[in-house]
């Protein structure tokens, strides 16, 4: 589950990073802003399902070297 853990927070932390980015040239009225913008929303929605998916069957629980769950 250590791949599903990476792919979550990659999602996650594009939405905020990319999120900021747009607000700030949105500031500048940058044309980009808006395309940046609906980039953010739609992989703060893909996190969103990612992470409900995750909570409902268990993927983000650690297992330790012996493969049993913490």
């Amino acid at each position: 589950m250590k791949h599903f853990n990476t792919v979550f927070d990659i999602f996650l932390y594009e939405s905020i990073f990319v999120f900021f980015f747009g607000v700030l040239l949105d500031i500048l009225n940058d044309p980009v802003s808006e395309i940046l913008l609906d980039i953010s929303i739609a992989s703060f929605i893909i996190s969103a399902v990612l992470g409900i998916t995750g909570y409902y069957f268990n993927l983000f629980t650690k297992n330790n070297q012996s493969g049993n769950f913490d």
